[in-house]
């Protein structure tokens, strides 16, 4: 199955995130440990999310590691057709314009599936701030922490 991850389940997974319980954590590293058996990681073929997921993660830790073996060696990345407008931002239906311009480009990729992939979030409250627009565009989003959530 494929799936959309917000950079913060990987900064989760590598305790960066002071609001993350210890739940939070194994939830993410769960995540990312079925990257390498039953999910298929959804991004941009422009790699803009790749990029941001390697800008925010400490360079060596086990989430790079695995996400280099991902790119790299597994065939458990998709890339999808989905770029962002001249303008840096990602066309989206308008009734995700409230959506926070850092996680347009997850709703844009997952927009690419028939229906939607889901989007996975760990400690983003964005997300659930646009809940009545996501459902109108028919995503769903997966949240790995609520308890976490502020």
């Amino acid at each position: 199955m494929a799936v959309v991850i917000d950079t913060n389940v990987w900064a989760v997974a590598a305790e960066m995130a002071e609001q993350a319980d210890e739940d939070c954590v194994e939830a993410c590293v769960d995540t990312i440990a079925a990257l390498r058996t039953t999910l298929v990681l959804a991004v941009d073929d422009s790699e803009e999310i790749i990029h941001e997921y390697f800008r925010r993660l400490p360079e060596n830790s086990a989430q790079c590691r695995t996400l280099g073996q991902l790119i790299h060696r597994s065939g458990r990345i998709e890339y999808r057709p989905c770029r962002p407008e001249a303008s840096g931002d990602w066309r989206l239906p308008d009734c995700l314009d409230p959506l926070d311009r850092s996680d347009r480009k997850f709703a844009a990729v997952a927009l690419t599936y028939d229906p939607p992939a889901p989007i996975y979030n760990a400690v983003d409250t964005d997300w659930r701030e646009c809940a009545a627009g996501l459902a109108e565009a028919g995503l769903e989003v997966t949240e790995l922490c609520p308890q976490c959530l502020r």
